[in-house]
């Protein structure tokens, strides 16, 4: 009899046992967190990348130029010519002052009777601001050229004693020099011709207090104020030896810096 109750109590306590574990698996269960409720990391994209600071800017470049309004170096149009020259004879170009006949020449050269007379052309047409106009065609039976031509109209030349115009003769420094005033005086003396050359008294040259070249007795007396108002003018500067050469051959580049330095004189 009494094992009996002993084993109906062994077996209640088992029960309760039973139960006692089954309440704590359900309890642990209820504290568990459903995965499904978490947020799900999002993958990032194939190849973006993720800054973690804000970007430098750029830095600027180093070969960028730093003066927007230049402009390029004017390529010279002639050939040669003395390092004294160079500049003016480019200033001359931009200008407007330098004739198409020196393209590719050689500008330490003598300069020719119809080369010069391009010159003399530019700089009234320079001077006052109208264009030349050409004498008729047969003003000379040596020459056609239409520079010539209006230098001829415009009275700044008129031919050699034989009538005709020579032109690939040199000129010398004292005729060039002569040949540019009267160029200055076509421009701004109203009424002026070469034939009343002599007599016109409406405007006169100034060329007083100017120093008298060394070689002045060689300068002939039909150039003599031409020569030293060029002079007064900053066109010539003489040879570097107190001597103005007036017998001397004029260069091209010297026949071009004479009308540069004219011109830029004013009127």
């Amino acid at each position: 009899m009494k094992t009996r109750i002993f084993a109906a109590i062994l077996a209640v306590l088992m029960l309760i046992s039973s139960f006692g574990a089954l309440a704590a698996e359900d309890a642990d269960a209820s504290t568990e967190t459903d995965e499904s409720t978490l947020p799900v990391e999002q993958p990032e994209a194939e190849g973006q990348d993720v800054p973690v600071d804000e970007p430098e800017p750029s830095e600027k470049p180093t070969d960028e130029p730093t003066d927007i309004g230049s402009t390029e170096a004017v390529p010279p149009e002639f050939g040669h010519c003395s390092a004294w020259a160079e500049a003016e004879l480019i200033d001359a170009q931009q200008q407007g002052l330098f004739p198409a006949v020196f393209a590719g020449a050689d500008m330490t050269q003598p300069i020719t009777r119809v080369e010069f007379a391009a010159i003399a052309v530019k700089l009234y047409e320079k001077m006052s601001g109208k264009t030349a106009t050409a004498s008729g065609a047969g003003t000379f039976s040596d020459t056609s050229d239409v520079d010539v031509l209006k230098c001829h109209a415009l009275g700044i030349v008129n031919g050699m004693e034989d009538g005709d115009f020579h032109p690939n003769e040199k000129i010398c420094r004292q005729d060039a020099a002569t040949m540019l005033v009267r160029a200055y005086k076509a421009a701004y003396w109203a009424g002026w011709t070469l034939t009343n050359d002599a007599s016109y008294t409406a405007n006169t040259l100034d060329y007083g207090d100017v120093e008298l070249y060394a070689d002045h007795g060689w300068i002939k007396q039909y150039a003599y104020t031409a020569v030293y108002f060029l002079t007064k003018r900053g066109a010539v500067k003489g040879l570097g030896d107190g001597k103005f050469g007036p017998d001397g051959y004029c260069t091209r580049e010297q026949a071009v810096a004479m009308a540069l330095r004219f011109m830029y004189s004013g009127k």
